[in-house]
């Protein structure tokens, strides 16, 4: 596991928009997408050793230098070149995609206003920016087995986890065990 002040450390330099390596960052703003977004990559990489074992016979003190400028590269990098060109792109798409059913429409000689003029407001571009930031959390809080997402598991099959692990499922936001009502549960009228 990853040392808890490198890695916040090179957090809060990157949520105050300080950079070590990439000198120009261009559009990326400080919404708070971009934050959810940053959070998901402090998770995974709190939960990750950032230095080769050679490494770990060094002082601790040049660990927590080699993990802080790792975290930073890292968290810089996947901003810039990942998640703001991810963003503009999805930002840019969805109002082409209302475009694309007025002409569809018009081409049939359908006068309607739009069926997906929604597309173009700018609230729900801010929605599905941060739609998108809370999948990336989510996927890096299930990547380090803080929450369990898999389908047997929201199902209620509980076959192999019996009382024999202690993570939390979303399904039924209680211990695992048979006990529990689930899903097929509630499908087959049982309660």
């Amino acid at each position: 596991m990853g040392r808890c002040g490198p890695v916040f450390l090179a957090f809060l330099l990157s949520c105050f928009g300080i950079n070590i390596f990439i000198k120009e960052r261009s559009g990326c703003e400080p919404l708070i997408s971009s934050l959810i977004f940053l959070t998901s990559i402090m998770v995974v990489l709190w939960q990750l050793r950032l230095y080769p074992a050679s490494f770990r016979k060094l002082s601790i003190h040049f660990l927590y230098v080699v993990e802080f400028f790792f975290s930073a590269f890292l968290m810089e990098h996947l901003m810039v070149h990942f998640w703001t060109p991810l963003e503009e792109r999805m930002t840019e798409f969805l109002p082409k995609i209302s475009d694309f059913e007025d002409e569809i429409l018009k081409q049939g000689g359908w006068a309607c206003g739009g069926l997906f003029t929604f597309l173009r407001w700018d609230e729900t571009l801010v929605g599905a920016s941060y739609l998108l930031s809370l999948f990336f959390l989510f996927g890096a809080l299930h990547g380090i087995r803080a929450l369990d997402f898999r389908l047997n598991i929201l199902l209620g099959n509980y076959s192999e986890y019996d009382n024999k692990n202690s993570r939390t499922s979303l399904a039924c936001n209680c211990p695992l065990g048979s006990e529990y009502p689930t899903i097929n549960n509630f499908i087959e009228g049982e309660t």
